[in-house]
């Protein structure tokens, strides 16, 4: 099939993206090297990747029927440049990390963040060299898929435990558990999402499943662990680190709004698992449009309030760090 002028220009926007992201990177992490915001670096890197990753997903579910391709534009380049780009950005920036990490005389491959760089960083070679090497698609369309499935979790794990260590460092896996917790919660609601795009006849049990699941991981992750973390360390410690530093407004502002979101996010998550039960069945799924915004609405809205007490997260541990440091 001929490639028209339209998906040249796609074709373009999409390279313009992935090197406007790589420039960012590189910026936020030259920038922000070495000093107490030096998380804004990792965060940036690690957000860049996911939303590579997004792409990855999104291209693929349309190459799989998952999702509905765009009229008239050719997805599987798009997959493929993605794919082979966000292999890439993986590798270097695990061996940079890997780098810089035994220049500064610091043990290297012993944390979270660097195992699972590791482990992200040899699935990303496989993709890379069977996209390169093998012509034939279908002889590698299954391993190509496990690994892309691995990749998903993978690679959010792997951001949540480099913010973590970029703020917080050690001492403290009670909020790396929380935050893990709270990115494995994210993905289920993003297959939520994706399986309300174009549902065929077991979307609705794939989604039930993931609704359940994340109203259980919300529930621990946010008013268990979450709860138990807010009472006895942060009341304890860290909310006096913030208060007397330079930046008690990430107490007194993002920690109360924070508080709320904790109330409010099980309680979104329960009534979606609850709204995916109480389906009658596929046709529902199928026939009804407004049914499947409706849970697209709320799927949404769990995610983003995820997304949002990740960071606020972050912002608090990085106020706590840097009070403690202005107090010492």
């Amino acid at each position: 099939m001929p490639v028209t002028d339209r998906e040249k220009r796609r074709w373009r926007q999409v390279d313009l993206l992935i090197f406007s992201g790589l420039i960012l990177t590189i910026l936020a992490t030259v920038m922000t090297y070495n000093k107490e915001s030096r998380w804004v670096g990792h965060a940036v890197a690690g957000a860049f990747s996911l939303i590579l990753m997004i792409t990855i997903m999104a291209t693929g579910g349309m190459l799989t029927g998952r999702l509905r391709k765009l009229e008239n534009v050719q997805i599987f380049p798009i997959h493929r440049k993605v794919s082979i780009w966000f292999s890439i950005f993986v590798i270097g920036a695990f061996l940079f990390g890997l780098g810089i990490t035994a220049f500064q005389g610091e043990p290297v491959l012993t944390s979270a963040h660097g195992l699972l760089g590791l482990l992200v960083a040899v699935l990303a070679a496989i993709q890379l060299i069977l996209s390169l090497a093998t012509k034939n698609r279908a002889s590698i369309q299954g391993v190509h898929r496990i690994i892309g499935y691995l990749l998903a979790p993978l690679v959010t794990l792997q951001v949540i435990a480099g913010v973590y260590e970029a703020v917080i460092g050690t001492g403290r896996e009670i909020v790396l558990l929380h935050s893990i917790i709270g990115g494995c919660s994210a993905l289920l609601f993003i297959w939520i999402i994706i399986e309300m795009q174009n549902p065929g006849p077991k979307s609705l049990n794939r989604a039930r499943l993931a609704g359940y699941a994340g109203a259980l991981l919300n529930i621990t992750g946010c008013w268990i662990i979450g709860g138990y973390h807010y009472l006895t360390f942060y009341r304890e410690n860290i909310r006096g680190m913030i208060l007397s530093g330079p930046q008690p407004w990430a107490h007194q502002v993002i920690m109360e709004t924070k508080e709320h979101i904790f109330l409010f996010l099980p309680v979104v998550s329960i009534l979606l698992a609850l709204g995916l039960h109480s389906m009658n069945g596929e046709a529902t799924l199928m026939n009804e449009v407004q049914v499947r915004k409706a849970v697209v609405v709320t799927a949404a809205l769990a995610l983003f309030l995820v997304i949002l007490v990740f960071v606020m997260g972050a912002i608090l541990s990085n106020a706590a760090l840097i009070g403690q440091g202005a107090g010492s």
